[in-house]
């Protein structure tokens, strides 16, 4: 959010040791705070709750123009807060000689909506001490024209009894032992697949087994997890290689025994 606030020297003389003070609640994060792009410095000294930067010297009837950024950085009750402004100037020794009254503009932090859809695809089968299945997972950007997804991380919590070997494809990225997989950043309307490779063990009971696959947006951290269930049932059945050899028995008929 950015904010454009014009300060104003109405006094006949020039205005020196200015200082501008901003306060908001715990939902807000003061990104940034210039005048004409460049940035002010912070003060030494404030009133409690404040945070001040020194001014430049504005001349008798002059004004400026500050730019305030802020960040939204949580969502927690009450989410509607105030941002406060006030002006202070020393007089010699005196650093809050004058202070204005306070302005404020009222921010209502909105919970936003979920820019995630998640599909899977998973092996009908899996078979106890079975050979490596993949689950494929697609995950898509259902946001805004102007919302670029980013920081997305994605887990799949297998029951006991699964292990989960690698991830691959799509540009993906995944440390073995580690719970997170990192989504790289996609716009609005793209989407990434990528695939899990499974294994069932042989200590598994037989039975119907659900996978969960979760994914969160950290860069956005009022949006709840976004859950898909992933479903696949399995034959408990050790899975080997067998053959068997089929021998033949060798007869042998002496030529005279053929001869009648």
């Amino acid at each position: 959010m950015t904010y454009n606030v014009i300060v104003n020297n109405t006094g006949s003389g020039r205005a020196n040791q200015g200082r501008y003070c901003v306060q908001a609640g715990a939902n807000l994060t003061l990104s940034s705070i210039q005048i004409a792009g460049t940035p002010l410095v912070m003060s030494a000294s404030a009133p409690s709750g404040y945070i001040c930067f020194d001014l430049p010297v504005i001349n008798a009837t002059g004004t400026v123009t500050v730019t305030e950024m802020w960040t939204v950085t949580g969502c927690t009750s009450p989410t509607i807060t105030n941002i406060n402004r006030r002006l202070n100037y020393g007089c010699g020794a005196t650093p809050f000689c004058y202070t204005s009254s306070t302005t404020n503009n009222t921010v209502n932090v909105l919970v936003p909506m979920n820019s995630m859809s998640i599909a899977t695809v998973t092996p009908s089968l899996l078979s106890r001490c079975g050979k490596d299945e993949n689950v494929q997972v697609t995950l898509t950007h259902t946001g805004g024209p102007n919302d670029i997804l980013t920081g997305v991380k994605g887990k799949l919590n297998l029951p006991v009894g699964f292990v989960q070997l690698a991830v691959s494809g799509g540009g993906v990225s995944y440390v073995p032992g580690q719970d997170s997989i990192s989504i790289p950043n996609l716009s609005p309307g793209g989407s990434v697949t990528f695939f899990v490779r499974v294994r069932a063990t042989c200590a598994v009971a037989s039975g119907s087994y659900s996978f969960s696959f979760f994914a969160k947006n950290n860069a956005q951290p009022c949006i709840a997890d976004n859950a898909h269930q992933v479903n696949t049932s399995f034959i408990p059945v050790q899975s080997a290689d067998l053959s068997i050899q089929h021998l033949r028995q060798a007869h042998l008929y002496h030529l005279l025994e053929a001869v009648i």
